[in-house]
């Protein structure tokens, strides 16, 4: 069975299958995965912003694209910083809604240390900011881990952020998609498209 992870990616991709130039914003680099992804995903004069308040993320986020391809690197600027501080690295005076694709993993750096986690105020102080930036028509993605201590308290708050989303900008409904057969404290993954366009939307 395919991680939550993978599962999101690949309904990210078929969303936005054959565009290129795309710009996107990994709000949780962590171990790289992500960042890869919208490396590829962008495309051709794409543009990605990766974040990680760590250190030994932004290193293993940037060998691990020189790893794959060394000339992904070109499409992906690495921020070591907080996704809290979005607007200060993404001006939303440049990019006010011109960003198709914003994606959060939320929790802790996988072979990290467990006890530096992401907090529910800075991650709900990036996803007000994410609203600013997101063009009509992409795509806001998070997937919250209720299961480690302090993880419970911010998915509970993403999600009810995700509900309070105004219908007349987030017309298409926010759905949750858990991992078939998972517990209660399994990871979700929450997923919204913005109004505006035509496209079909992947929830």
């Amino acid at each position: 069975m395919k991680p939550l992870t993978q599962l999101a990616q690949d309904e990210i991709e078929r969303h936005f299958h054959g565009r290129t130039g795309l710009r996107a914003i990994d709000a949780t680099a962590g171990n790289g995965h992500d960042t890869v992804f919208l490396s590829r995903l962008v495309g051709v004069g794409g543009r990605v912003w990766a974040f990680d308040i760590q250190s030994a993320a932004i290193d293993q986020t940037r060998d691990r694209l020189e790893q794959v391809d060394p000339l992904l690197l070109e499409r992906v600027e690495l921020i070591h910083g907080s996704h809290g501080d979005l607007l200060r690295y993404v001006p939303a005076e440049q990019y006010r809604q011109q960003v198709d694709l914003i994606m959060f993993n939320l929790g802790y750096l996988p072979g990290g240390d467990k006890h530096v986690i992401t907090q529910a105020e800075a991650t709900l102080t990036a996803l007000h900011s994410a609203l600013e930036l997101l063009v009509p028509g992409g795509l806001l993605s998070v997937i919250v881990y209720p299961g480690h201590p302090g993880g419970r308290a911010e998915a509970d708050a993403v999600e009810e952020w995700f509900r309070r989303l105004p219908s007349e900008v987030f017309s298409t409904p926010v759905k949750s998609l858990p991992l078939p057969n998972a517990s209660e404290n399994g990871p979700r993954w929450l997923c919204v498209q913005r109004g505006g366009v035509s496209d079909e939307p992947i929830i």
